[in-house]
């Protein structure tokens, strides 16, 4: 797990997220590429939720993480009650629905009341914030009895020359599945994040170079799919994609 010591004076992402310019910086990267094969990831994660633990369309969902709303157009296909949190009150005010301020980062207090059946925390906020454990917390705390908490972390095993430019922190599935276990949580499914563009670097530049990122990153994606998944590491994955259950 990565060292904390001074975190909380170091570059946080939640400086970098709450900038207007990185919503702009952001949106870039998926124009390159990357969102075809996270929407994927994406879009399976959220149908297996949705189908094999029955979570009902009326159902209360608490998405953490809005910023420009992507996933939120994916949770608004399963479901309509729909509240919101992110950073700053910037990244939340397009949104019309319930929505508030949240970030442990600061390591503050957090006291919401309400509960909800379904929780969705994708897109790295948990290794964002610094502090997973407090944010593990604060989602037990506000799941109802059997909701799903839905989350990723950075994969401690993926290579430190992946690491963004402000801090992070990693955790291995062993140290995922015991912070689980210490708030009530019964992990359902766990599954590594896509590993093809960092176990075959150079392949994954030439396709995009040569074909353009969005036919090129399609192309990896189904080879990935039908061919290279046999033969990936999970030390390449960058991320861990969590589904658990609230046990108490």
């Amino acid at each position: 797990m990565v060292d904390l010591k001074g975190a909380y004076e170091k570059n946080l992402a939640s400086d970098f997220y709450s900038t207007k310019a990185s919503t702009f910086n952001y949106e870039q990267k998926y124009q390159q590429g990357k969102g075809y094969y996270d929407s994927k990831i994406e879009d399976h994660y959220l149908k297996l939720v949705f189908k094999q633990n029955y979570i009902d369309f009326d159902s209360k969902v608490l998405e953490i993480g809005y910023f420009v709303g992507r996933i939120n157009k994916k949770l608004g296909s399963f479901y309509k009650n729909i509240t919101v949190t992110d950073v700053s009150q910037h990244l939340i005010e397009s949104y019309f629905g319930e929505k508030f301020v949240l970030n442990w980062s600061d390591n503050k207090g957090i006291d919401h009341k309400e509960k909800y059946d379904f929780i969705c925390n994708i897109g790295h906020q948990l290794s964002f914030s610094c502090d997973i454990e407090k944010g593990i917390s604060f989602m037990s705390s506000v799941a109802k009895k059997n909701a799903i908490v839905f989350f990723d972390i950075w994969n401690a095993k993926c290579p430190k020359e992946n690491l963004p430019n402000y801090e992070v922190q990693t955790m291995s599935l062993d140290e995922i599945n015991n912070m689980l276990s210490k708030y009530d949580l019964k992990l359902i499914t766990a599954s590594y994040g896509f590993a093809f563009p960092y176990q075959y670097r150079v392949l994954f530049h030439l396709l995009t170079r040569a074909l353009g990122a969005n036919i090129g990153s399609k192309i990896a994606w189904l080879l990935y799919r039908k061919l290279t998944s046999k033969f990936s590491s999970n030390d390449k994955g960058q991320n861990i994609f969590i589904v658990a259950e609230k046990i108490i």
